[in-house]
């Protein structure tokens, strides 16, 4: 054991002590998780001893590595089997003296390996016997090496204090013995020094070449020697992944004639140093071949100067002439070695970093026949033979190789680099280490720095909290709802330096073994649990408890409000999300609503979620109100469980968003033309339809376990007996309740449906058409009806059993009378689905569309006169009291609404002929009447031109315009009977005549009978006129002269002259006559129109010369008995001729 080796275990023990010291002073710091697992003496002294484990598994594993490592060597080295035990022998005595030179397992990294390579007979095992360094295997005097068998047939292994020497043969170099199998050989030898020195397989290289080799063999056979060299350098830089050193050996060099005359003379420690040249530089990559001449040249310049000294002390003059000789002869060898370096080394061929480090000239042994190049090359040059030489006789000293391979080579042991991946691995750790030390100081001061901080933050912001709570959460009671006021205080809890709502992490606030967030976290968030409890839960209690007042007449409200009510108060393992879901609807619908308070209703949730989270299970900070819940119990008591579960149920089903059976959607696009708009707000709850009914039956097991798992709720109430029966029973009852449920829903939305008027828009009736259609809404609104409430395929018949032989948990589902729910509903609703029952167009839907369908087609013929009205309204008629007859078996609405609609039709008709009649009133009777009579006198007081009387009787006559417009269509609509008409009741024809028609048409009738008797042709009537007893007075109507003072004359109207006049005139005593005269068939009406009448117009008061004159007319109707008097001018100047509004 050496110095270097107790430095190496004194180093790792005291880093051994370091870590372990860090350990147990700094691993009580050490978070995992918010825990500390090192903080006890413990587990911090198995850390340690786990530690020191590894470190010295990792040195027994070290060290059985290398010495596996050189077993493998030495069975490397083995080639016959027949060899081995002596091989092995010899090996185990090699390593045992190395091994005993330290005691270390590192010995094969402790010495320097460096490898010898050449042609055959270089010299290189020469060299290596003469260098002088000790080999302990020697035996004796003479130094030996462990060989493979046949001396170097294969390599020898040179131990020596100083290095490992591998020599390898000499046709692993030139591989010209037998190529395939020295390669093989020679490869495996490179793998075996990989394989056992991974991290640094050699140190560097030797190449020996003979000068005689150089000298005497052909320049091919050079060239030949050199490229050998070179691949195998390239083969050693491949396989090994390490830049070696390479020192090129020119042995033999006593052979160069006068080295011995020239060097004899040295003594032991002249002979030791290096004659050569090592190229100067510390760049590895460099090429320094190209230095060669200089260096060579450099060499062989002193030598001149050291011959003269040589040839004063030399006395034999043969020695002297080739003592002088020499430098000569070493200068001729420039041209041979640097050309032999550069075929190997030359950087343009040769890309491997493999170093030149020098060339050197060595002699081992005098042995051989020294060669003269310039007498050699004289004699070649004129062709005679070379002078003999004495040979030496291999008796000698070596030559400048002591110094070389202990000072240069060995010295220079550092010069290889390690393998390319381990240099980069130590380059990395060394740089790793020497950032990560400075970092990790820096690191703990931060985290230290932070913590501080993070404490001080902490301190601050408690004393904010008690500012701001102040009188918040200390009183014992509280009586208010107002969760407003406690939002700041529980904020500035929920936000403490490493609190719930602090989002900083670990590294964040400072990790590294100093981490104070557990602490922080842990009083932070006892803290704000204890401020939500005292400041949030007591006020929420008191808004459940006004919600249960305010509930007490809605059960299903009040069951949820004392659910919560009991699970906040603590008796009852919290629901999460019911409760957080019943706080936030109160919230949004009624404490807080609006978009104004949407970030206040966030945080107040966040807060309830973390009251939640941080809720101890130690019991509530509350008292709940004892006589309020027993208040509450007893009315919830009073509502029937299965109304409650269905109440579920129902809630539970709208919360999925399934959409509702809606009736403008399933009767078609056809739906909202047909039907009145309301249908759009005629819809059943999804629950109630056939996916409903489907759902309801796999989650009626559930709700039963529900309403059980609730019961609690109750309380005592719950146990009583009639409440027991009915949680006993509730699978049955539940079943009714649904079935009573769905079968309200749907008649309740059907007796909704309302139709439009379908006889509108006449003569196309779109909607008429729409309703009676193959398409028809009616039919598709019935089928989906069918399809939803035919719900026996959803649920089979169950057998007749009684209901109490049926297992409550696997028999069917059944109600209290033994029929499943399917079958209770598809009764109720039967009278729907036998509505499309059977084959398409034979339903009996299609039925009465098909009467619907025909009756709108003759309807349309007659609208646009398509065929003989009557006959038409006939038809219509018939079919439509056919269809008021069929439809009175249809269910309601739908009987109703076929009623409604053939009640459509008829008026339909009748409106109709209205409207032909009125074109006729206007075609036969208004044009005429407005032209002929309406305008003239004396229906006009001051038309110029009076009505012919020709007009008047083809209006007024019997059997004139009016009197056959009045019996072919007014007289079945008006009742005559009475003193005056009057329009039947219902009758459609009066909302479409002018208001006055039926009056004038009555006054019609009343001119027919006054003015036309026997001759309907024309218009006659008789008079009488009383004159005033006036004896001057003279009136002339036509040709009857009436003088006053006589009694009454009788007048025919008209006259019977051609020129009609009337005349009034009196007799004066002298002087020219007043009169006053009017003409024409109308000139009594005139003369009349021209005095003044009473209110019957029998008396008329006429004014002349300022006399007045009064006459008596008392006129005679044609028709005995008729009402109106013909003269009466007002009752003529009443009527207006007929038309429609």
């Amino acid at each position: 054991m050496n110095r270097k080796f107790w430095l190496r275990l004194l180093i790792s023990l005291v880093g051994a002590a370091a870590v372990a010291s860090l350990i147990w002073f700094a691993a009580p710091f050490i978070v995992v998780r918010d825990a500390h697992p090192l903080e006890e003496p413990a587990p911090r002294i198995a850390a340690i001893a786990i530690l020191l484990a590894l470190i010295a598994g990792a040195g027994v594993y070290r060290l059985y590595r290398r010495r596996k490592g050189a077993e493998r060597i030495a069975r490397g080295m083995s080639v016959d089997d027949s060899d081995a035990p002596v091989l092995a022998e010899r090996m185990k005595e090699a390593l045992a003296v190395l091994r005993g030179r330290g005691g270390r397992a590192s010995y094969l990294y402790d010495l320097p390996w460096y490898v010898l390579i050449g042609p055959p007979g270089s010299g290189k095992t020469t060299a290596l016997v003469n260098s002088g360094l000790q080999f302990p295997l020697a035996g004796g005097v003479t130094p030996g090496a462990v060989k493979g068998v046949g001396g170097t047939r294969y390599c020898d292994w040179w131990f020596t204090e100083d290095a490992v020497l591998i020599d390898t043969a000499g046709r692993y170099t030139t591989q010209d013995s037998d190529a395939k199998a020295d390669q093989k050989s020679w490869l495996a030898f490179l793998d075996l020094l990989k394989r056992n020195r991974p991290r640094q397989p050699i140190n560097g290289v030797l190449v020996a070449i003979s000068l005689e080799d150089l000298l005497t063999l052909s320049p091919k056979e050079i060239a030949a020697h050199a490229a050998a060299i070179k691949a195998r350098l390239v083969e050693l830089h491949q396989r090994l992944k390490v830049d070696f050193p390479v020192y090129a050996l020119f042995t033999k060099a006593d052979l160069v004639i006068g080295f011995m005359e020239f060097f004899g003379n040295l003594d032991e420690a002249a002979r030791r140093q290096v004659w050569g040249a090592t190229f100067q530089t510390m760049d590895k990559s460099k090429s320094t071949v190209g230095e060669a001449p200089d260096e060579f040249q450099a060499l062989v310049e002193p030598l001149p100067q050291l011959a003269r000294d040589r040839l004063e002390a030399e006395n034999d003059a043969a020695s002297r002439v080739l003592a002088f000789g020499f430098p000569a002869q070493m200068a001729a060898l420039q041209a041979p070695v640097t050309g032999f370096l550069n075929a190997i080394f030359d950087p343009a061929h040769y890309k491997i970093k493999a170093a030149l480090r020098g060339f050197y000239f060595t002699s081992g042994t005098q042995e051989g026949t020294p060669i003269d190049q310039l007498l050699g090359a004289l004699a070649r040059g004129f062709g005679a033979e070379a002078v003999g030489r004495p040979a030496y006789s291999g008796q000698g000293k070596s030559f400048f190789l002591t110094d070389l391979i202990k000072k240069v080579v060995i010295g220079e042991a550092g010069w290889v680099s390690t393998r390319r991946g381990n240099r980069l691995l130590k380059m990395a750790a060394f740089a790793t280490l020497l950032i990560a030390t400075p970092l990790a100081v820096g690191a703990w001061w931060v985290s230290y720095a932070k913590n501080l901080d993070r404490i001080s933050q902490s301190e601050e912001a408690a004393q904010k909290y008690a500012a701001m709570s102040r009188g918040l959460g200390q009183s014992d009671v509280v009586s208010d709802r107002d969760l407003s006021k406690v939002l700041p205080a529980l904020h500035a809890l929920r936000f403490l330096p490493g609190g719930y709502g602090d989002g900083q992490t670990e590294a964040a606030t400072g990790g590294l073994g100093l981490n104070q967030s557990a602490r922080l976290r842990s009083a932070a968030e006892t803290a704000y649990g204890v401020g939500l409890e005292r400041m949030l839960r007591p006020r929420l209690v008191y808004r459940l408890e006004e919600q249960l007042d305010a509930s007490a007449n809605d059960p299903a409200a009040l069951f949820d409000a004392l659910k919560v009510y009991l699970m906040l108060g603590g008796l009852e393992t919290v629901d999460r999300q019911l409760l957080i879901n019943w706080m936030e609807r109160d919230w949004s619908e009624n404490l807080y609503p609006g978009p104004r308070n949407s970030e206040g209703r966030k945080e107040l949730e966040q807060h309830l979620v973390a009251m939640l989270d941080l809720e101890t299970g130690h019991g509530s900070f509350v008292q709940l109100n004892g006589p309020l819940v027993e208040k509450a119990q007893a009315a919830l008591a009073r509502e029937n469980v299965a109304d409650r579960a269905l109440k579920i149920l129902a809630a539970r089903a709208k919360a999925s968003l399934r959409p509702d059976w809606t009736a403008s959607k399933a009767g078609g696009a056809g739906a909202l033309v047909i039907f009145d708009p309301s249908i759009d707000g005629v819809t059943v709850p999804y629950f109630l339809t056939k996916s409903g009914f489907e759902g309801f039956l796999k989650a009626l097991p559930g709700v039963i376990e529900e309403m059980a798992r609730d019961r609690w709720v109750l309380g005592a109430a719950g146990e009583q007996p009639e409440i027991s029966a009915q949680y006993d029973h509730l699978r049955e009852n539940l079943a009714d309740a649904y079935a009573k449920a769905f079968i309200d829903a749907w008649r309740t939305a059907i007796e909704r449906l309302k139709i439009r008027p379908l006889t509108v828009e006449r003569p196309s009736y779109p909607l008429l058409t729409a309703a009676s259609s193959v398409t028809s809404p009616f039919s598709r609104l019935l089928e989906s009806i069918s399809d939803e409430t035919t719900l026996s395929e959803s649920q089979p018949a169950a057998a007749a059993v009684e209901p109490a032989s049926v297992n409550p948990e696997d028999g069917p589902i059944v109600g209290a009378s033994g029929q499943p729910p399917a079958q209770i509903i598809d009764g109720a609703l039967a009278p729907y689905h036998r509505l499309v029952e059977g084959d398409p167009g034979q339903r009996p839907i299609d039925q009465i569309l098909s009467q619907l369908n025909e009756i709108r087609a003759n309807l349309s013929r007659l609208a646009t006169n398509g065929a003989p009205a009557d006959e038409l309204a006939d038809r219509i008629t018939s079919g439509v009291e056919k269809l008021r007859a069929d439809a009175a078996k249809l269910p309601a609405p739908f009987a109703a609404m076929m009623d409604d609609t053939g009640a459509g039709i008829l008026r339909e008709i009748a409106d109709s002929n209205v409207a032909r009649t009125v074109s006729k009133l206007r075609e036969q009777v208004t044009f005429t009447c407005q032209e002929k009579i309406g305008t003239r006198y004396p229906f006009a007081k001051n038309a110029d031109r009076d009505v012919d009387l020709d007009d008047f009787a083809r209006m007024f006559g019997p059997k004139g315009l009016i009197d056959q417009f009045v019996s072919s269509y007014i007289l079945a609509s008006a009742d005559t009977s009475g003193p005056q008409w009057k329009w039947r009741d219902g009758s459609a024809l009066a909302s479409q005549l002018t208001p006055t028609a039926l009056a004038d048409f009555e006054l019609a009738a009343d001119f027919k009978a006054a003015f036309f008797g026997s001759d309907p042709a024309s218009p006659r009537f008789s008079f009488t006129v009383t004159p005033p007893p006036v004896k001057d007075a003279r009136m002339e109507i036509d040709a009857t002269v009436i003088n006053g003072g006589a009694g009454p004359t009788t007048v025919q109207w008209p006259g019977s002259t051609e020129n009609h006049r009337t005349l009034l005139a009196l007799r004066p005593a002298g002087g020219r006559a007043p009169i006053l005269v009017q003409s024409g068939v109308w000139s009594i009406y005139r003369m009349l129109d021209a005095a003044r009448l009473n209110s019957d117009a029998t008396v008329a008061t006429f004014s002349l010369a300022g006399r007045e004159l009064t006459y008596r007319f008392n006129a005679t109707p044609a028709t005995p008995g008729a009402a109106l008097k013909p003269l009466n001018i007002t009752q003529l100047r009443n009527f207006h001729c007929p038309g429609g509004a």
